[in-house]
């Protein structure tokens, strides 16, 4: 029986090289072009929203314009979040059911279609994921007794 390090792992590993794949073989949307030319400004890559895309995106075009670098940082992201939403889960649920959420995270089409394109949702969703483990990181409660301990902890702070 493998170990959940190894299939961590070789879920991530998956998760990243179907994104990969998929990168390297879909064309540009309209809208993503227009976000990789706004990046490849430096006034541009400052103003925009989500800054860290653009900022990515006006580096990057110094390097190369093909597409999948420009896609690189959101491929990567997103094929990173199905491993932080099962490490962040693994903390209420049993870690068999946190790992069978995130392989369904990791291959759901329409979140790895949405998790390659030249947007920042999935720099958003790891960011967000790796904020929630922080947060009921500190909290023993949480810990302690579940989901509870966060519904306990959120209306003491409110």
């Amino acid at each position: 029986m493998p170990s959940e390090k190894s299939f961590a792992i070789v879920l991530t590993v998956l998760a990243i090289g179907v994104r990969a794949y998929l990168s390297t073989s879909l064309y540009l949307n309209w809208d993503e072009v227009m976000c990789a030319n706004a990046g490849a400004s430096a006034q541009f890559a400052a103003y925009h929203h989500p800054p860290p895309l653009f900022v990515w995106l006006w580096v990057a075009t110094f390097v190369s314009d093909q597409e999948w670098w420009l896609r690189l940082v959101p491929t990567l992201a997103g094929g990173l979040v199905p491993m932080m939403a099962a490490l962040w889960m693994r903390r209420f649920l049993n870690p068999i059911t946190a790992w069978g959420l995130a392989a369904l995270l990791a291959f759901a089409p329409n979140l790895v279609l949405l998790s390659i394109q030249l947007r920042g949702y999935s720099m958003a969703m790891l960011a967000t994921l790796g904020a929630s483990m922080r947060w009921t990181g500190r909290s023993k409660s949480v810990r302690r007794s579940g989901s509870f301990g966060i519904l306990s902890r959120c209306n003491s702070q409110s």
